[in-house]
């Protein structure tokens, strides 16, 4: 999770290699629809059976070199684990707009461990 006070962001997803469809055993993403708007959101506190019953679910599907996917920076989405050896792994780049003059929020210890790697060089700045 991006440690940004606004919600008026958006997220692209590049894929660095052809990525298969989800029914075809890739490993895409995967988003949950409207949950960016979702007011009542307590992000880390819900479990999967939570989210099954709040969103409706859509992949992008097959994606190739030079395709780009958005979504809004809040907006809930995730990829299948890569355990299966019949599934290629996944690389891609990711790149977020947020809008000019935003703050960084002030307890950074919210956003998921995972993702403080991703903007440790430059959320102090």
């Amino acid at each position: 999770m991006a440690p940004l006070d606004t919600n008026r962001f958006v997220t692209l997803w590049v894929p660095m290699q052809p990525v298969l469809a989800l029914e075809d055993g890739g490993s895409g993403l995967t988003y949950a629809g409207r949950s960016h708007r979702d007011v009542a959101l307590k992000f880390w506190e819900l479990d999967d059976r939570d989210v099954a019953y709040r969103y409706e679910f859509a992949s992008h599907g097959a994606m190739e070199l030079g395709d780009v996917s958005a979504h809004h920076g809040w907006c809930l989405h995730g990829a299948p684990g890569i355990t299966d050896e019949e599934c290629e792994g996944r690389l891609a780049f990711t790149v977020s707009y947020f809008v000019d003059g935003c703050h960084v929020l002030p307890d950074l210890s919210k956003p998921h461990g995972e993702d403080n790697e991703s903007y440790a060089s430059w959320v102090a700045e």
